[in-house]
Parts: structure tokens; C-alpha cells; sequence
């Protein structure tokens, strides 16, 4: 078993989405709780913390405007057990050592935002578990993922993808992850996931073109390299208890499996100079597992029990590699190295 260091980066209660980015010319780790509180800023290279308040909560996802300082979107308004009709995408502006925040696109149920930039045009992704939900077991309303244009400086949306139940993972890549699209766009393709698979969205000949390329219910996922040839690793079903990589050469070939307990916080990337996949429980044992591929094999060792993972991310900073998590029944957020 490899031996893994642990550091708290901060404390938040209800933590759910966790993710890396640069903030103010250094990484920056933000984070949001499922309920309510605050959003919070840590600087990797000084400690430093700056939180981002007042909000909503409920954040399922922060994502740094691109080519703008002090700006933010985020999903905020779903909260545990998918109270969500007053969800949508928020935009937090700096000004001075204050910020606001401002709903500009209602959106109930939203889960899930990302930017694609476009020839130098950010379009903005926001996607939804379900048009309404009575209660956690209703999934009778399917989800939808918009697109929105912010070159245009107006804040509407556009349908991209109708009619998707039990909609969870987004994921975004270069077209070099996923060759069989690289023949169709030069730029970074969106990956969204439900119960019908998993689509691809991406620029071609002037406008958004949409691939299903996976037609298993998936939960999250996510696509990375091995011996040259591309992979896929998911939690299948929606919330599922099974996680799964696939290799593919034409068509998906299951290679690898392993039971969850409410399979949460998919993500791949490398650790300690190894492919690597993080995935989490959260029930049962509520472990953050790490499976690596050393030597040709998959290895599979817990790197913490009872933190119930809700996002995680690879990342290197200052030359280290990084697994950074979401661990919200400790409250926490942390990372671990080799």
C-alpha cells in the first residue's frame, strides 16, 4: 500500500463542491456547502483564505469568469434532499473587500455549470437534474442543459439537450481524450452524463453539435490516458454502487470494477507519477478510494474511511502532485500526496 500524506486545507460545514483554479494570478482551491454558509478562497502559495459572502447555498459548482479578476459563477440553491425550485446560476462580482451576489439565470434543480471558450467567446453550460422534483424519489421531469452566450452581456439560455433523466456528471476536455472526436472540433468538448449515457457537446461548422457516445446510465465520470489509448471511468448507475473504467479502441471494453456505496466525486488524473482515479462513498464505509494503474495492474487502496467524498480534482502545485477532496462528513476540505 502506498503511503499517502493528508492536510486539512479548512474547515466547512456541509461542504460539497470543491475545485482548483487561478484566482488573482495564484492557484486557488474554492469550496461551498450544500446547505447554507459561505464560499470559500484559499491561496495555495500563502494560506490565505477569503471567503465570498453572503450567498444562498445549497453550491453545486464555482467556476471562475474567464479573462476576468473578482468574478465568479456558481450553481447555488439545491439543497439536500433536492429542495432545488429556487435553484440557478449565480454571478459573485468583487468590488473593493466586498462582493454581491446576483441570481441571473433561474434554473430549477440546477446542478451542474462549466465555460467552454470559443474562439475567444466564453459560452456558459449550466445543466439541470430535473425540470421539478416533489420529493428525492420523483424523477418524472427529465433535466435539460442550456447554453448561454456572455460575449452578448445578457443573461438568456438555450436548450442544448432537452429530455435527460437523472442528469449528474459533466466533465471537460481537450478533443485529444476522446480521439474519435478529434476530427470534428479543435476545441475543448463538454461531456454530460444521465441516465440515457453520456453525451458529447462540442463546436463544429459554427454551432453546438451533440454525440451520444456511451448509452449505460452513468452518474459521474471521467476520461484520461493509459498506454496511449484513451479511458473512461464512471459510477454507474445514477448515485450508483458500482465504478467501472473502460478502455476504448472503437467501442467501450469494460477492464476494471469495484463496488460503492453511493459512488460520489469521480475524478482522474495523476498521483505520485502514476494514472490515477479517486472516487468516493457516501454511505457505508464513506471512504475516499484511489485506484492506480502501476505496472500494468489497477491497485486499489482507501485513503480515508467515514470523510464521505462529495467532489475531488488531481492537481500539481509548486512541482507536487495533489488529490484534493470534498470530505463532507468531516467537514473538511483536504489534500493528499505521495
Amino acid at each position: 500500500m502506498t503511503k499517502t500524506t493528508k492536510r486539512v486545507l479548512f474547515n466547512l460545514p456541509t461542504v460539497y463542491t470543491a475545485d482548483v483554479f487561478k484566482y488573482n494570478g495564484s492557484l486557488c482551491v474554492g469550496a461551498g456547502p450544500e446547505k447554507e454558509g459561505v464560499v470559500m478562497l484559499y491561496a495555495l502559495d500563502s494560506n490565505s483564505i477569503e471567503t465570498i459572502e453572503p450567498v444562498p447555498g445549497g453550491t453545486m459548482s464555482l467556476i471562475p469568469l474567464p479573462h476576468q479578476s473578482d468574478s465568479f459563477v456558481s450553481v447555488m440553491g439545491l439543497f439536500p434532499p433536492f429542495i432545488g425550485f429556487e435553484g440557478g446560476i449565480h454571478l459573485h462580482i468583487k468590488s473593493g473587500n466586498s462582493w454581491t451576489t446576483t441570481k441571473v439565470l433561474p434554473i430549477p434543480f440546477a446542478h451542474r455549470c462549466d465555460i467552454l471558450s470559443i474562439d475567444g467567446i466564453p459560452y456558459l453550460f449550466s445543466a439541470s437534474v430535473s425540470k421539478y422534483k416533489n420529493c428525492v424519489e420523483d424523477w418524472s421531469e427529465s433535466g435539460q442543459l442550456y447554453v448561454t452566450d456572455l460575449s452578448k452581456g445578457i443573461w438568456e439560455k438555450e436548450v442544448v439537450v432537452g429530455d435527460l433523466w437523472k442528469n449528474h456528471g459533466m466533465f471537460k476536455c481537450a478533443p485529444e481524450a476522446f480521439p474519435p472526436l478529434e476530427s470534428k472540433t479543435a476545441h475543448d468538448i463538454l461531456f454530460i452524463s444521465g441516465a440515457e449515457g453520456i453525451f458529447a457537446i462540442y463546436w463544429s461548422e459554427g454551432i453546438f453539435k451533440t454525440e451520444r457516445i456511451f448509452d449505460s446510465e452513468v452518474s459521474e465520470f471521467a476520461f484520461f490516458t493509459l498506454d496511449n489509448s484513451p479511458h473512461l471511468a464512471t459510477i454507474e448507475p445514477f448515485h450508483g454502487n458500482t465504478f467501472k473504467i473502460y478502455r476504448f479502441d472503437g467501442h467501450f471494453q469494460k477492464i476494471y470494477e469495484s463496488p460503492l456505496e453511493f459512488g460520489h466525486g469521480l475524478s482522474a488524473g495523476i498521483l505520485g507519477g502514476n494514472p490515477s482515479v479517486a472516487v468516493g462513498n457516501r454511505r457505508g464505509s464513506m471512504a475516499l478510494e484511489l485506484i492506480q494503474y502501476v505496472n500494468g495492474e489497477f491497485n486499489k487502496q482507501i485513503l480515508e474511511e467515514g470523510v464521505a467524498p462529495t467532489q475531488t480534482k488531481f492537481f500539481t502545485c509548486g512541482g507536487v502532485e495533489y488529490l484534493l477532496s470534498a470530505n463532507q462528513n468531516k467537514n473538511e476540505v483536504a489534500i493528499y500526496s505521495i
